[in-house]
């Protein structure tokens, strides 16, 4: 009777197991959209994606991690709230992915994550799988004062040159922006949130369509179902006809590289363009190339308005050869981290009164100012560093700078270096 029991046990033992391995199994199963291949994906038409999404959603999950980790890690202007809201926003972007059946939606989601970090140096660049399902429209657009225009087209598109976009699927433009697009952006600096929010309208799954109107230089009102036709990945080789304002026929180009445009638009009167300021050379050829063609100027428009950005400390020299003298140095605060005084306040959690050690005590206070991203440190600029080495223009010239929305960060300090020399004029939008 014994070994009868056993034997039952046993055969019973055996049957759970199996129906567990089964149970496992069937979970795998449900789960299999995760690493699937959805045929709503393939085309129809010859513009429309044809690839289809299969690839393991953990490693979506994964760059997302990346995405959420290398932010708290580097990002500098936390506070309890944003970093509450950024866990909250990681957490949805993950629960979203689950869903996703695309890698174009998927871009967009982490497009969505990385906006709220309300940064314009954030920004997510598409892998080549990304690209195969990004098109884009037959237009490039731009944001004047308040107003959305087409400054490019290719051959065949129907919307003319110059004219300005007034709805965008029946909704006025500015409104669909902000209802589709805005989101998506992680740059909230006054006008050029709409500038990149136009910008992003160009893109979108290929072989989509959306309906753009338009009101042409005569008034017209004109309307077209534009499709996102053009493949990312072939984009560059699209020829445009573009809108750009030349420089006056009695200009004479003195100087033109990728860094800088010199002309001369009448007598005593020049025009220098700076396309960036991420040239780590681009000190020496205005040196070597630029000052030696300005011995006749007398006023010099300075255009930045285009100006990618990047090292900003080339923008203050560039003017301290212009001006002749120093450039007054710039202050403000910056926020500091001390992983040792960090590891502190992580181990107290919170202020101690018992504590008689006064530099523990310190030191435990900025921990947790740290940990909150609300310790800041005074800038103090460099006295050794004043004076600049760099050779000066032996005359006096008025300068005029021209910035914009467009403009990259470095930028800022270069209109700010500009402003506080109390010689320079500053026309254009906000930088």
């Amino acid at each position: 009777m014994r070994n009868r029991t056993k034997t039952i046990k046993y055969i019973v033992s055996v049957f759970l197991s199996i129906l567990f391995i089964f149970l496992i199994y069937q979970i795998i199963l449900l789960k299999k959209p995760l690493n699937y291949k959805s045929e709503n994906l393939k085309a129809n038409s010859k513009n429309t994606c044809v690839s289809e999404f299969s690839t393991d959603i953990s490693d979506n999950i994964v760059s997302l991690s990346q995405i959420w980790a290398s932010a708290k890690e580097y990002y500098p202007f936390w506070t309890s709230e944003k970093i509450k809201l950024w866990d909250d926003v990681y957490n949805n972007a993950v629960d979203k992915v689950l869903e996703l059946n695309s890698y174009y939606n998927y871009y967009v989601e982490m497009e969505k994550m990385v906006a709220t970090l309300d940064d314009g140096h954030v920004a997510i660049l598409p892998n080549n799988k990304i690209k195969e399902e990004i098109g884009v429209l037959p237009y490039d657009f731009d944001y004047y004062d308040g107003h959305f225009y087409i400054i490019a087209k290719t051959e065949n598109s129907k919307l003319p040159l110059y004219s300005e976009v007034i709805k965008v699927n029946n909704i006025d433009t500015i409104d669909f922006l902000k209802k589709e697009i805005v989101q998506l952006i992680p740059v909230k600096t006054n006008n050029a949130y709409l500038y990149e929010s136009m910008k992003r309208l160009m893109y979108s799954k290929l072989g989509s369509e959306i309906n753009i109107t338009v009101k042409t230089l005569d008034g017209k009102i004109i309307s077209e179902k534009a499709k996102y036709e053009i493949p990312l990945s072939s984009y560059d080789k699209v020829k445009f006809n573009n809108a750009y304002v030349e420089l006056p026929q009695t200009s004479r180009t003195l100087y033109k590289s990728h860094t800088f445009t010199l002309a001369e638009l009448e007598k005593g009167i020049y025009y220098l363009g700076i396309y960036t300021f991420s040239n780590n050379d681009m000190v020496l050829e205005f040196e070597k190339n630029i000052i030696p063609l300005l011995n006749s100027c007398e006023e010099i428009i300075i255009d930045v308005r285009n100006n990618n950005g990047g090292n900003g400390e080339n923008g203050e020299n560039i003017l301290q050869c212009l001006l002749g003298d120093n450039i007054k140095e710039l202050s403000g605060y910056c926020q500091v981290k001390n992983a040792r005084k960090m590891a502190i306040a992580t181990n107290f959690g919170e202020l101690d009164d018992k504590l008689i050690d006064k530099d523990l005590k310190d030191d435990l206070e900025i921990g947790l100012s740290m940990l909150d991203s609300t310790y800041l440190e005074k800038i103090t600029p460099s006295t050794s560093e004043n004076s600049s080495s760099k050779p000066s223009i032996k005359k006096t010239i008025k300068p005029i700078v021209l910035i914009s929305h467009k403009s990259g960060s470095a930028v800022d300090d270069f209109a700010a270096y500009a402003h506080s020399s109390g010689k320079i004029m500053l026309i254009g939008t906000n930088t």
